[in-house]
């Protein structure tokens, strides 16, 4: 007897990290599809698909949303043929366009034989932004599909839109901190940030294991001060912010890099 459906199912067929938690589909005594409280998917038993990679993952695409890690895990299981015919059923669905998408991303090739088959279709997001945070449009143009994610397909973190989420964003934080700012007290607000700019001084300091005496961190907080100055990021004033900064003279800069330099227990190795 099934007893997941969708991502669960493709979750339990490769042993994958259960990253769905109550979120998962499974099939009910229910007439359509229905979300419970907790999360869980109930879905008719008419409608569950067939127990392989690809229905199952074409069911999770249409019904469960986008979850990037089980499709990609899925589609690695499913053959160009099975993918291939499942198109050419459909040449214009949304959904089997978005698997073909991120099937050639998993097999890292392009898909063949579809030289004769056009998509009339309008491109179609991978992300809807209804439900999702979004990032910039990239179009592919083979299978009309908008990769419209926060990063590419190495990396790409997928933020559901909430509630109390969207009530976060519709936000002015900015104006809220000014706002804030315009309430204290000129010489409070002074005291805290002269405080945020030593601190930040000492956790940067920090990172290369140093602790520079009080002269070098004014100066450096100082120059933090002058982050907000509306100056071009020219190779002389970056070349001054440098100089600004590092005290033995061998260290200090006249120009942009030409050559290879990492950190290495605090000090400064350079490797041509």
């Amino acid at each position: 007897m099934v007893t997941s459906i969708g991502y669960a199912w493709i979750q339990a067929e490769l042993h994958a990290p259960n990253f769905l938690g109550s979120q998962q589909a499974r099939p009910g005594p229910v007439p359509t599809l229905q979300r419970q409280p907790e999360g869980a998917l109930l879905v008719p038993v008419r409608m569950a698909p067939s127990a392989n990679f690809l229905q199952q993952a074409l069911f999770a695409i249409k019904h469960e949303g986008v979850r990037l890690p089980y499709l990609i895990a899925a589609l690695r299981q499913v053959s160009e043929g099975d993918m291939r015919a499942a198109f050419m059923a459909a040449p214009n669905g949304s959904f089997v366009r978005k698997l073909c998408f991120l099937w050639e991303a998993a097999h890292q090739r392009q898909m063949t034989g579809l030289d004769k088959t056009g998509i009339s279709a309008t491109y179609v997001q991978m992300f809807d932004p209804k439900n999702y945070i979004t990032g910039n449009s990239r179009r592919n143009a083979r299978w009309r599909v908008d990769f419209n994610g926060l990063g590419d397909l190495a990396f790409c973190p997928v933020i559901r839109k909430t509630p109390e989420l969207q009530e976060r964003l519709d936000r002015n934080v900015l104006a809220d901190a000014a706002e804030f700012a315009k309430s204290i007290d000129q010489n409070m607000l002074e005291r805290a940030l002269t405080w945020a700019y030593l601190s930040e001084t000492e956790g940067s300091f920090a990172i290369e294991g140093e602790r520079p005496t009080h002269d070098k961190a004014a100066l450096f907080a100082a120059l933090l001060e002058r982050a907000h100055d509306p100056r071009p990021l020219t190779e002389a004033y970056l070349v001054e912010l440098q100089n600004a900064t590092v005290t033995n003279p061998l260290d200090k800069a006249v120009q942009f890099r030409t050559e290879q330099n990492r950190l290495q227990r605090g000090r400064l190795v350079r490797q041509g």
